[in-house]
Order: structure tokens, then sequence, then C-alpha cells
């Protein structure tokens, strides 16, 4: 199988953070939320930027 693709990014501003979700399509703002909210366990450190795997658009 191969891997996720398709990045979404966006930045929390407040904590200074990028956050790039990798998917198999192109993710609306809810469903970016939805991945960083489940992957998100911890805060991350200050200015730094996140890669998570999702797999959202995956057709089996």
């Amino acid at each position: 199988m191969k891997l996720p693709n398709v990045p979404t990014i966006g930045r929390d501003e407040k904590r200074n953070v990028t956050y790039i979700v990798m998917a198999y399509r192109k993710l609306t703002p809810g469903e970016w939320r939805l991945a960083v909210r489940n992957a998100a366990k911890k805060k991350p450190d200050r200015t730094r930027t996140v890669r998570i795997v999702s797999l959202l658009g995956l057709e089996l």
C-alpha cells in the first residue's frame, strides 16, 4: 500500500506550531482539525513543525 502523499497544512499561531497532515486527498478544515486533535496527545514544543499521517481518503 502506498503512503499518503497529499499535504494539508495549517498553523496554530497561538502556539507557533505548523501541522502538516498527509492524507490520500485534500482535507476539509473539519477533517484537518480532527486529524490534528486525534494525533496531538501531548502538546508540541513551540516553533515546531508536526507531521501527521492520516488514512482519510483511502479507498479500499
